[in-house]
């Protein structure tokens, strides 16, 4: 009985513990979205959009050939968040030019997007939207 006590807690403290980002963590963000070069532009279609899931973080799935070639991952589809504090006009299978960092931190890290333009026109220029996620990893503190 104590040894499934000892497992339960064990298991819950895993839990809890992974639901923080850790400050080592949180230090690699910084160190990696402030370097310009860790920056690249993608296109893509927009297949599902969330809503808003924080004050100026949208939730959209990109499907983009071009993410295999950056990193390791077994579909073209895949979750971004957008670091805006003005309202996009964007809706499914609309195809976007967007600039994001192709590194995943931790299991469910969606990538950011900090530049979208589309039709030529820019949505959210990279300074604001650099800005923005940068603003959100201080706040992960």
């Amino acid at each position: 009985m104590k040894k499934l006590v000892v497992i339960v807690l064990l298991g819950f403290i895993a839990i809890l513990s992974s639901c923080k980002v850790s400050p080592h963590t949180i230090k690699k963000m910084r160190e990696k979205y402030m370097d310009d070069q860790n920056y690249v532009a993608l296109s893509g279609e927009i297949i599902e959009i969330e809503e808003k899931i924080e004050i100026d973080v949208y939730e959209i799935d990109i499907k983009c050939e071009e993410i295999g070639n950056y990193i390791s991952y077994q579909s073209s589809i895949c979750s971004y968040h957008i670091f805006s504090k003005e309202i996009l006009d964007l809706n499914i299978g609309d195809t976007i030019d967007f600039v994001t960092v192709p590194y995943h931190f931790f299991n469910g890290h969606n990538l950011p997007i900090v530049e979208v333009k589309m039709n030529g026109n820019t949505l959210l220029n990279i300074y604001d939207g650099k800005t923005n996620l940068m603003e959100w990893v201080n706040s992960l503190k």
